[in-house]
């Protein structure tokens, strides 16, 4: 319906299309709101390239943003947004960039190996809903087809911060909160396991005892700070990741009993 009626739509109608579409966002599913965008897309690449100029000309890329796709942007890929308006393709666009797009900025850019750069990166992650935006940006970047060529420190620096948004100070309302934190702990550990074949066998063993040492301050209610499901296995997969294979098997037993018998799973 909506590519129907943006076929005989100029830009004053599209707009108000858009903006009405955006007041109903979250009445949507999150699939049909990811089916829509492509459709606007479609609508503002038929229609480029004065579509990058279809707008009330207030405000800047932000504004553009806006009057593009509303909140559906966030679904719109960053090679994308950089094809319809050439302002995308800077760091000035960085706040208004979904996480995912945060990524695709940030391989397109050479951030990996820039370390200014890379700190402008982690600020935007950090400026948001942190937990859910460096598990998103990580994954994405362990989505890419492309290889990850990260300098030494730039990966210091990536590691650093991650680590820093996971013992955040929302560390203090787990101890009371426990069940309400730690499913984004464990998405974190996900994200990093995801890129742990990219990550030099070193920074995996640096990497391992930050793990241990968050898991032993918050003890002893980390060994039932998990979704639950399975057993010894689910908890090594939901505390370490990949990275158990290099936690001493002393501490796998302090801080959960069940690895203290001949059932425990292999490394």
């Amino acid at each position: 319906m909506l590519q129907t009626v943006t076929s005989y739509t100029d830009c004053n109608a599209y707009r108000v299309v858009i903006h009405a579409l955006s007041g109903v966002f979250d009445q949507i599913t999150s699939l049909r709101q990811q089916e829509l965008a492509p459709v606007m897309l479609g609508y503002l690449k038929q229609h480029y390239p004065w579509s990058s100029s279809c707008w009330s000309g207030t405000g800047g890329l932000g504004a553009w943003l806006e009057e593009s796709f509303g909140k559906f942007s966030i679904y719109v890929d960053y090679q994308d947004l950089r094809v319809l308006n050439a302002g995308f393709d800077s760091f000035e666009s960085l706040d208004l960039l979904s996480a995912s797009q945060v990524a695709q900025l940030t391989l397109h850019s050479g951030a990996l190996n820039n370390l200014q750069l890379i700190e402008l990166v982690f600020d935007r992650l950090e400026g948001g809903n942190s937990f859910q935006d460096i598990e998103e940006f990580l994954e994405a970047l362990a989505r890419t087809s492309q290889g990850l060529d990260i300098s030494p420190v730039v990966r210091d620096v990536m590691m650093n911060r991650t680590f820093a948004i996971i013992m955040s100070g929302k560390c203090h309302a787990v101890r009371r909160h426990p069940d309400l934190f730690s499913p984004s702990v464990h998405c974190s550990i996900r994200a990093l396991s995801g890129v742990f074949d990219q990550i030099t066998s070193l920074r995996q063993q640096e990497l391992a005892p930050v793990m241990l040492g968050y898991l032993k301050q918050h003890y002893p209610w980390n060994s039932s700070c998990w979704s639950g499901t399975a057993g010894l296995g689910a908890w090594l997969e939901e505390s370490f990741g990949k990275f158990s294979i290099y936690v001493a098997y002393q501490d796998l037993r302090v801080l959960n009993a069940g690895f203290d018998s001949v059932r425990s799973p292999p490394n």
